[in-house]
């Protein structure tokens, strides 16, 4: 039954896609979909609406749009980015990159991506125009398209910023009418109340269930609650705007209540399950999935969290930041080389997976995997960090049959949890809280044990929860002070950064961090905390190292030259100083707008005005 289903929602996608990558510029809306006669049936709307799908809910990513294994196994990356192997995967402080690319956009290059939402906000307002013609549940098909004509918008103003909004079909197909479709860019708090508006509508007229991998109000609801978190704290620290963040914050909160309250999803008990089963449908915790099946839709996640056989990428592992970001068993910061005394410092592999939050043996695999060092048929990364979060450990000792193709190179089958609750509890405690700083509301011990001290409960992992002490948490009577806290935050004030995250959102953030490490929201995350810093070796030294290397290990010999030294003496230097990167140019909290659009404005005697510094 599952691959019928999986058949059908993508043979509709395959068909959708194919026949609405007519440029939005051309004057025409005679193709087969969008003929008078189409609007008759819920399975005409279901079909049109698969064409919205890919970019909003990507997954794993397919092959079928990459050429190598690696970018076909991007776990749970957005397209967001117009490099997204540079930029979403990798700049981010999670990765101990091999080369650290440094930010750059070219504005003669995001022409496409600007292109492909407009064509996908076209494909939305014709949805719009025409829901009230199908003969039933009519609503929330209009509800689907304006969950995402919201969507898209809110993605392209925390790409560009202040964007040309249409609301209506002629806006974007009458490449005649020059002065309505050469509108000039509309503020992005306009343009937030609008989205508030569609969001809100597909929460309370869409369907409360409408089968697997499909919008419900509940997936409009828990995207609205990390949209709007997005915009909010965007607003805040990077626009510095904080009217306008309050409203946006409000409606997060707003968004991540009507889940909760809903009582249908609950954290799962399995952690691991989340990421390496082939079906999600019946797990409490998925909102939102991706499905795959052979034959039809293949990735190589799994794979690349395990061997890729013959195939191989850059040995990008994970850093030490990531790696000591996850707290002790006992609720507290591990000891760390910002220390004074070393002699605490775990030098094994042994010692430093002992005693943590559960979390991280499922995200990195709990031995130091060196390159050069035998890892038993398993991949090795430079880090010696090797993540493992969507393969599951266990296979490697159960019986299961490896060898079958399904585990190997671009045949990965695993369906992708693209939404989940424990996302939406953290969106919701960080709203609350973002709330409680601009002076409305306050959080309290209650809110905690909903969303935090809850993730905290999931079997397998039972980490001590936290307590509301003042101005920070407390486990078990002790104070949680993060001594990197202090260290990072001054140095990114010294380069530039405009303010220091108190120890309440340090920690909130550091429980996001851990619990959604390589899911596609660490990039999105340091942006809109208006902290790319973080992402630069001067602020943040641990992202250029790995794991503690013992002198004696026969692995060093791999490693001749790529030992830190001073408080990093025998980490391994995953990046060498040539390939550093520079620091993140603030013009890059906004994307460029398109050249050849400003240019097309210029010629018909408009104007687009372009981001600051591009």
């Amino acid at each position: 039954m599952k691959n019928i289903s999986k058949f059908l929602l993508l043979s509709l996608f395959v068909f959708v896609a194919a026949g609405c990558e007519q440029d939005f510029l051309d004057v025409a809306a005679t193709d087969s979909i969008e003929e008078s006669t189409f609007w008759e049936s819920e399975t005409q709307a279901r079909s049109y609406m698969y064409g919205l799908y890919m970019y909003m809910f990507p997954g794993y990513s397919a092959p079928s749009t990459t050429t190598t294994m690696y970018e076909a196994g991007q776990f749970l990356i957005r397209y967001q980015s117009l490099d997204y192997v540079k930029y979403n995967a990798a700049f981010n402080d999670d990765w101990a990159m091999v080369k650290q690319y440094d930010l750059y956009i070219d504005p003669a290059t995001t022409s496409s991506n600007w292109s492909n939402f407009y064509k996908k906000i076209r494909l939305t307002n014709y949805a719009i125009a025409n829901a009230h013609r199908l003969p039933s549940n009519a609503k929330h098909w209009e509800g689907v398209a304006r969950f995402f004509r919201a969507a898209y918008y809110c993605d392209m103003t925390f790409l560009y910023g202040d964007v040309p909004y249409f609301d209506e079909v002629s806006g974007l197909a009458d490449a005649g009418d020059m002065a309505n479709y050469c509108k000039a860019r509309t503020p992005r708090t306009t343009i937030d109340d609008e989205v508030i508006k569609d969001f809100q509508y597909a929460m309370n007229n869409c369907a409360a269930a409408d089968g697997y991998c499909q919008v419900n109000k509940y997936v409009a609801a828990a995207m609205a609650s990390r949209m709007m978190l997005r915009e909010g704290t965007f607003l805040k620290y990077v626009v510095k705007d904080e009217t306008n963040a309050k409203k946006c914050l409000a409606f997060a909160k707003e968004a991540a209540e009507f889940v909760i309250n809903s009582g249908v999803y609950s954290i799962a008990p399995d952690f691991n399950a989340i990421f390496t089963s082939d079906n999600l449908e019946s797990n409490p915790e998925v909102i939102m999935a991706r499905a795959y099946a052979t034959g039809q839709l293949l990735h190589s996640t799994l794979a690349v969290c395990y061997n890729y056989g013959a195939i191989s990428e850059p040995n990008n592992g994970a850093s030490k930041s990531l790696a000591e970001a996850f707290l002790g068993s006992n609720g507290l910061p591990i000891v760390t080389n910002y220390d004074a005394d070393k002699s605490a410092m775990p030098k094994t592999a042994a010692a430093f997976f002992a005693n943590r939050d559960p979390r991280l043996a499922l995200t990195i695999r709990p031995r130091f995997a060196w390159e050069g060092s035998d890892q038993g048929g398993l991949r090795s990364v430079t880090s010696g960090f090797m993540y493992n979060k969507f393969f599951n450990d266990a296979w490697l000792t159960d019986g299961t049959d490896l060898t079958q193709s399904q585990y190997k190179a671009i045949n990965n089958i695993t369906d992708a949890p693209c939404v989940r609750y424990a996302e939406v509890l953290l969106n919701y405690i960080e709203t609350i809280y973002e709330l409680q700083l601009l002076g409305q509301g306050s959080m309290t011990q209650a809110d905690l044990d909903k969303t935090i001290n809850a993730i905290r409960d999931r079997e397998g992992i039972k980490m001590p929860h936290v307590t509301l002490a003042g101005d920070h948490f407390e486990v078990g009577g002790v104070a949680v002070n993060d001594p990197k806290r202090a260290t990072i935050e001054a140095a990114d004030v010294a380069n530039g950064g405009t303010y220091t995250t108190d120890a309440i959102l340090w920690e909130i953030r550091r429980e996001r961090r851990v619990e959604l490490a390589y899911e596609g929201t660490r990039y999105d995350d340091l942006k809109r905390w208006g902290k790319l810093n973080y992402c630069w070796n001067t602020v943040n030294p641990d992202i250029t190292y790995g794991a503690y290397m013992d002198p004696a290990d026969p692995s060093a010999t791999t490693y001749a030259g790529r030992i830190g030294a001073g408080q990093f003496e025998n980490f391994v230097k995953a990046c060498p100083d040539a390939d550093l990167r520079s620091k993140p140019d603030t013009k890059y909290y906004l994307t460029p707008l398109p050249s050849d659009q400003v240019v097309f404005y210029e010629k018909h005697g408009y104007t687009l005005a372009q981001n600051p510094g591009f």
